[in-house]
């Protein structure tokens, strides 16, 4: 891994071994402190978290070096890109599409460069059998137009006589490879000057019913692969400028492998990844039987395709066995099927059937809506299938036979191809960045990005973090395609030799999971700070790019994170006690235990995040178990913040492997096992004391303490005498991470009242000479869920949201004798946020005599909600004695709520 080079006053980064572009600055920061920036604008290196690569067909980069999503093309030429496409043919030789000529072949490419100011040309010397072309599309596409341009130049003139041909790949019947060319039109006497030439591409079947009546079919398309141009005149100086094969678009299913998706199908329906090769040759076809509507699903004929991604889609083609003039036959036709699609959403009432259900009917995971069904009972029956349907959101498409004889006997009906178009930018994308390194544990402190997102669309961000990484072993047959390492080991000697092993560097078990999506504020920055572990030293971002509309794409061009050195190495908190009952004022403690490292700075300040409001004269504070008064205590909204001094201390030392020396004395510590002389003790050596050197840098100690052995049962005193607390101590770790420091344990003591069940109070250290750093409090690993208060009184009441209603008294007198002259309403609000709270007083006839404004209080061992009545009605006028009713009502985001109780007036 490079080291950091300076350049333009800034540091950049090239980290080799991650393969990320990024690079790191110094800014002033509020007070004092001056952070790190990273800043990421390569985007050459992220994958697909699926495939593993980097997913050019979902993401472009702009020329400003931004990421967006790919846009989808609709009427296109297909001719301009068939040297991109390939494919096997009978000798398993690679065929790359493009173009070839009997005479002068070497600039036969030129009819499909898209530059009409180029052209081929016949040699005049070449005899007029070789004065052809043939264009190889590299795959079969459903094209509704031909056309052929002639150049506009006195140099060459347009050909003269011709004929053009299209063939889907089928061969002719009774061969393997032989072409069955299609005339699609010819040219039999001279054209003056034309500049352009084009042929419509159709299908038309006419059939005769039996009572005699004539029907017709015409499709407006015809599945085409190669496109074959012969001259009939050998007039020189003939030249054609360009090839140009229009059709519906850029056909989805052809990528959906490199995608990370796939097909995959019943039972009865065999070679379903020939509906995607892209290929009719030597009629490799999908293959199922005509079963019944009620039959379908059990007996398997159906397949699901997974695109890979979510895409605007408005067409699916299938295309029948062959469908030529000259070889078509009925006996392979499916009897009828439905075609649906789905975005990947769950079906409306949840999935239904356990996991084995599921992995037997993949696409009952999905919620899908029917595009298609078809009956192909009625002459002429259909060989391809065209179903246009309004553009929508589709990642899936599901096929399942349908209205057949239910007759097993029957022939098997065959499809050659799915093809799925659409138009519009990708409707969403996800991409991982590489492991990236910051080469120690670094504070990160927020993120920030730069990008474009226009109506209807969103980028979200997520990132995972670390400390340590681990390697993983992917296996590979001799093909490529993955492998376990069980079929690996089954491997014959000689394939095993053209297989490959790759190993991975990939996160270590510390990691933790992917963060929610970072919320933005308008000037670009994470408005929670970093949600992943930290400190850390290797992170990773997550990015969705997402459009709700086929026209509008976001833009990311870069993302940035704010970093600093941490105050300590790792920071524990716990919170006691986590089981408490709703709206009762209780006093906590929040303990915060720290990890030092070399270039730890301590900490001073305390901030706690509160999901409840805090009392500010209950708020206590101790460091090593010793009270400390706090130079300030400030409550704001729903953080805390406990500033103090001096700076805590560090008061023990763990060793798991190395030496501790004071003087001639030494211990020798490995693998767990302290060794003085012959003596060994198993597990950790501790140390409190004084003067304690660390690698060359001094960590002060409490005095008065002793070296001591943790042993199988039992702390072991070693001698009290062999470490003098005046003198100091050197400590060596052998390894990395074998040597830990601990600060004193910090408590702060706060009262409050809980409203909601799993309130999480985050907790964060920082320090004076740094005013508006903050390093993230860890909730201590060995208790789950360490900083979370539970409420056990919702598991019982879950629908509960007002509580602890009292009206005091229930009888009003209000005649001004000071005795029940007015009624305290008091209760309690769990669960949600309101936005207004208020109570309403109703007379027996249901009208509204007095509405009136709750608000919070805090009274000891009361509802944290009150509203008084003292009898009026909203004119200020005394109410008439009787009884009435006492509704509080809640206006909230989930939807009002409204508790009832009665009161009575008397006077």
């Amino acid at each position: 891994m490079k080291g950091l080079e300076m350049k333009d006053s800034r540091l950049i980064c090239s980290w080799v071994f991650f393969s990320i572009v990024v690079s790191v600055f110094s800014v002033p920061m509020v007070g004092n402190a001056r952070l790190q920036t990273l800043i990421i604008r390569d985007w050459d290196d992220w994958i697909s978290p699926r495939t593993r690569r980097h997913p050019e067909a979902l993401v472009d980069i702009t020329p400003q070096g931004g990421m967006k999503l790919v846009r989808v093309r609709q009427s296109i030429n297909a001719a301009l890109d068939a040297p991109s496409f390939s494919y096997t043919d009978l000798s398993g030789q690679t065929v790359r599409g493009g173009v070839k000529a009997g005479s002068n072949s070497a600039e036969a490419w030129k009819v499909i460069d898209g530059d009409s100011t180029t052209w081929w040309s016949p040699n005049p010397g070449d005899a007029l059998k070789n004065w052809w072309l043939r264009v190889d599309l590299g795959r079969v596409v459903s094209a509704t137009t031909v056309r052929l341009r002639f150049p506009r130049s006195g140099e060459v003139k347009p050909l003269q006589q011709f004929r053009v041909y299209t063939w889907d790949g089928n061969p002719s019947p009774g061969t393997k490879s032989t072409p069955l060319y299609i005339m699609a039109g010819r040219v039999s006497t001279a054209k003056t000057d034309p500049s352009a030439v084009q042929y419509p591409l159709y299908y038309a079947r006419w059939d005769t019913t039996s009572e005699g009546k004539d029907v017709q079919q015409i499709q407006t398309f015809r599945p085409v692969q190669y496109i074959y141009i012969r001259l009939d005149s050998s007039v020189p100086g003939q030249a054609l400028a360009e090839v140009e094969v229009d059709t519906y678009g850029d056909n989805l299913a052809l990528g959906a492998i490199s995608r990370g998706g796939g097909i995959e199908g019943g039972e009865n329906l065999k070679f379903p990844e020939y509906l995607i090769d892209g290929q009719t040759l030597y009629n490799k076809s999908a293959t199922g039987n005509p079963f019944s509507d009620i039959e379908w699903e059990s007996a398997g004929t159906w397949f699901l395709l997974d695109l890979g991604a979510v895409f605007w889609v408005d067409r699916i083609i299938l295309i029948g066995p062959a469908s030529g003039e000259h070889h078509e036959t009925t006996a392979y036709l499916p009897q009828g099927f439905k075609l649906a699609v789905s975005d990947g959403s769950a079906p409306p009432g949840g999935i239904l059937g356990g996991r084995e259900e599921i992995e037997q009917h993949p696409y009952k995971q999905f919620w899908f809506q029917e595009v298609a069904d078809v009956w192909n009972w009625s002459l002429p029956l259909q060989f391809w299938f065209n179903h246009p349907f309004p553009l929508r959101r589709v990642r899936y498409v599901f096929f399942h036979h349908a209205h057949g004889t239910g007759d097993i006997r029957s022939p098997a009906w065959k499809l050659e191809e799915l093809q799925v178009y659409g138009k519009g930018y990708v409707a969403e994308a996800t991409l991982e960045s590489d492991i990236i390194d910051l080469g120690a544990g670094k504070n990160i402190l927020r993120l920030f990005m730069n990008a474009d997102q226009p109506e209807g669309t969103e980028i979200r961000v997520c990132t995972r973090a670390g400390n340590t990484l681990a390697t993983e072993l992917h296996y590979y047959d001799k093909y490529g395609n993955k492998i376990t390492r069980e079929q690996y080991e089954a491997l014959r000697p000689r394939d095993r030799k053209k297989a490959r092993i790759d190993t991975l560097i990939v996160p270590g078990a510390d990691w933790d999971n992917w963060s929610q999506p970072y919320i933005w504020t308008l000037d670009g920055n994470s408005s929670g700070g970093f949600l992943s572990k930290s400190p850390c030293r290797y992170l990773k971002f997550r990015v969705d790019l997402v459009s709700d509309t086929p026209d509008t794409t976001p833009v990311l061009r870069y993302l940035g994170l704010t970093y600093d050195e941490p105050f300590v190495k790792q920071a524990y908190g716990k919170l006691t006690p986590r089981s408490v009952n709703p709206d009762v004022v209780q006093e906590f403690s929040y303990q915060v235990l720290c990890l030092r490292n070399l270039r730890s700075s301590s900490f001073n300040r305390l901030l706690l995040l509160s999901p409840f409001p805090v009392d500010t004269a209950g708020v206590s504070l101790s460091v090593g178990g010793e009270t400390v008064s706090p130079d300030s205590v400030t409550i704001e909204g729903d953080s805390l913040a406990v500033y103090f001094h001096p700076v805590v201390e560090s008061h023990r030392v763990i060793l798991w492997d190395g030496t501790v020396r004071q003087g001639t004395t030494v211990f020798s510590v490995e693998d767990d096992t302290v060794r003085v002389g012959r003596g060994a003790y198993r597990d950790t050596l501790a140390l409190q004391g004084k003067g304690v050197v660390i690698e060359g840098e001094t960590v002060d100690m409490r005095s008065g303490k002793v070296v001591t052995v943790r042993g199988d049962a039992t702390w072991v005193t070693v001698s009290d005498t062999t470490f003098v607390s005046s003198s100091s101590v050197t400590i060596s770790a052998s390894v990395e991470d074998s040597l830990a420091v601990w600060y004193d344990p910090v408590v702060v003591k706060f009262k409050g009242r809980v409203l909601q069940d799993n309130s999480l109070v985050a907790g964060f250290v920082g320090n004076s000479a740094k005013p508006g750093v903050w390093q993230r409090i860890t909730p201590d690993p060995g208790q789950r869920d360490a900083t979370t208060i539970i409420l056990p009184s919702y598991s019982r009441n879950a629908e509960r949201l007002i509580d602890q209603v009292s009206v005091i008294p229930k009888v009003v007198t209000p005649n001004g004798d000071g005795r029940n002259d007015f009624a305290v309403i008091r209760f309690s609000v769990l669960k949600l946020k309101p936005e207004k709270v208020w109570v309403e007083i109703y007379n027996l006839q249901g009208h509204l005599v007095r509405k009136i404004d709750a608000k919070i209080v805090n009274e000891p061992g009361q509802p944290s909600w009150r509203a008084d009545w003292n009898g009026n009605d909203g004119s200020g006028n005394l109410v008439p004695p009787g009884l009435y009713l006492c509704q509080i009502k809640i206006k909230a985001e989930s939807g009002d709520k409204i508790a009832t109780r009665t009161m009575a007036v008397v006077y």
